[in-house]
């Protein structure tokens, strides 16, 4: 798709290319229906305001965008960092983007890294995130895209992710050949192929061992599991053993199976997903299913940076890493 210019914008509502600079900078020396006309007309034509234009004139621009739903997880900030370490050794300074788990953030933080002049962008899509139909706008201004971690099946864009199946299917073929046979998955209640995933993999241990399933969604945070866990308590349902589809959601768990005295692994077992750093403070420290953090960053970066340096190539290609099991203290 070609670039819109101001020039073309001017030439489309036969005015001068200087009035319509000036309007789409709101200047206060032009009226009112003026910049209303130019600012629609620009939109009309999907032009993009490039703050680094001179930059993009000249294929000079080094920056990279990365998009994630939030830098708090540890996950994230790791990946961002790692990417970060791998984009300074060829040049690049990176600019981060967080959709804060929304969608229409996401959306208005492509349209700002395309403002800036990104020279390729790195992105995990938010939860609400259902398709990635409006990532497309990228490679209508020739901008390439990887996506990493949370990519939906219908993706056709650059992919890296890991076997989120083969991670759920280890986690609970272990706690299965420790004697455990009554296993539960608590995970999110949001449609994200990660986390279904996950639960896939389980229940294909399950089938597979001719156990019966149980799957409960809700909010995976540390407060929401701390809460599921003490309605389990309350209504005397607990499992012998309980897949969390991250580690915040085994940790606040694990926190009220400490106030209610119930003892792990003895009382029951638990396994996380992503290796969270706290999970080795807490006592008893958490089993986990670990990410290929290096794996993840490097795999991503060296998609993009081909891309970047090769922009005819038209493959977009799917990588597949595996998870390691962690065993600690909360399973037997």
């Amino acid at each position: 798709m070609k670039k819109i210019t101001i020039k073309d914008i001017a030439r489309e509502l036969g005015i001068h290319h200087t009035t319509v600079s000036r309007a789409l900078r709101n200047h206060t020396d032009v009226k009112s229906n003026t910049r209303d006309l130019v600012l629609n007309k620009a939109k009309e034509m999907k032009y993009i305001q490039n703050t680094f234009a001179v930059g993009l004139r000249n294929n000079q621009s080094k920056n990279i965008g990365i998009l994630v739903p939030s830098i708090q997880p540890h996950f994230f900030s790791s990946t961002i960092s790692a990417i970060t370490n791998l984009a300074h050794t060829k040049g690049f300074s990176v600019m981060i983007f967080q959709s804060n788990e929304d969608v229409s953030l996401e959306k208005k933080n492509i349209t700002a890294m395309m403002e800036h002049g990104v020279a390729g962008v790195i992105a995990s899509p938010s939860l609400t995130t259902e398709n990635t139909d409006h990532f497309n706008q990228l490679k209508e201004f020739h901008i390439p895209l990887v996506l990493f971690d949370r990519v939906p099946d219908d993706s056709h864009f650059h992919r890296i992710k890991v076997d989120n199946f083969d991670a759920g299917f280890q986690a609970t073929s272990y706690l299965i050949k420790n004697g455990q046979t009554e296993i539960s998955f608590f995970t999110s209640k949001e449609p994200v192929s990660v986390f279904q995933q996950r639960v896939k993999g389980y229940e294909s241990a399950m089938d597979k061992n001719k156990l019966k399933s149980h799957v409960d969604v809700g909010d995976i945070t540390f407060g929401d599991g701390y809460q599921r866990a003490a309605q389990l308590i309350n209504a005397k349902k607990l499992p012998r053993a309980i897949l969390c589809a991250t580690d915040q959601l085994a940790l606040g768990m694990m926190k009220a199976f400490q106030k209610f005295q119930i003892k792990v692994p003895t009382d029951i077992a638990i396994i996380g997903f992503d290796d969270d750093p706290a999970g080795e403070l807490v006592q008893p420290s958490l089993s986990t299913m670990a990410q290929p953090i290096s794996e993840i960053a490097k795999y991503t970066f060296d998609a993009l940076l081909r891309k970047i340096e090769h922009p005819s190539d038209p493959r977009e290609e799917e990588t597949t890493l595996k998870m390691k099991f962690i065993k600690r203290e909360s399973t037997p």
